[in-house]
């Protein structure tokens, strides 16, 4: 219980707590984003027919192309896939905002059931794009609306090694973590987690229901190019490609 109620703020009204973030052990913190039981029971209804990728890089202004993204996942009506994208344009405005940047990548991933998560893949993620000063946070904005929620670790510094040099052995890391350990954010939580130096363990949970999730990595637009080339050799292609 005394974890939960320190890694547990909220982004409205204030800014992200990036301070606590960077000083967090772990580094990973959820954060309440306003989600209605409403918003939640609209993305309920989502039909998903095949599994999808959407990558957007900067240019926010308009919600017509996630929009279409929903709506090419089955049968969903326009003004369902119009609600599902004003909502996380709302949500990626505001994340943008509140950490005192300037853009931002949007990543969206709708999933169908799969065994392939369950051994989970626990894994670190290197920076998005260089820090321009040793002690600049670079950081990822999750949230789950459809399906279970993202997997995160309580990795103590002192078995960080650990868990770098076995990350690709999924079957390792699986008995590595604890299960007393690992914490999820609340259906409609959000998760603010680092990337690069002491970032935070976490895995995709296990998915045998449909799920849709996005992420926000928010940068300057001078560091827009270097996050595009960075995410574009590692993540699964753009499905409009």
């Amino acid at each position: 219980m005394k974890i939960w109620l320190y890694i547990c703020f909220s982004l409205y009204g204030s800014s992200l707590p990036l301070s606590e973030l960077k000083e967090d052990p772990y580094g990973f913190l959820f954060v309440d984003v306003g989600i209605t039981a409403e918003d939640l029971e609209n993305f309920s209804s989502i039909d998903i027919q095949k599994e999808r990728v959407y990558h957007q890089f900067g240019e926010l202004e308009t919600t017509l192309e996630i929009a279409n993204f929903f709506s090419a996942l089955g049968a969903n009506g326009r003004e369902l896939s119009l609600q599902a994208a004003s909502l996380i344009h709302k949500i990626v405005s505001d994340v943008i905002t509140a950490s005192g940047r300037e853009t931002a990548w949007i990543y969206i991933r709708a999933f169908t059931p799969t065994d392939q998560y369950d051994t989970p893949r626990w894994h670190l993620d290197g920076y998005y794009y260089s820090p321009e000063r040793e002690d600049d946070l670079i950081f990822k904005f999750a949230l789950t609306l459809l399906g279970p929620t993202t997997l995160f670790y309580l990795l103590p510094e002192e078995l960080r090694k650990t868990a770098e040099t076995h990350t690709r052995n999924r079957q390792y890391m699986k008995n590595f973590c604890r299960l007393e350990n690992i914490r999820s954010p609340r259906m409609g939580e959000g998760a603010v987690f680092t990337a690069g130096r002491s970032s935070a363990l976490h895995s995709e949970p296990p998915i045998h229901e449909n799920r849709i999730f996005f992420t926000v990595v928010p940068c300057m637009e001078r560091e827009l190019q270097a996050l595009k080339t960075r995410v574009l050799s590692v993540y699964p292609k753009d499905s409009r490609e």
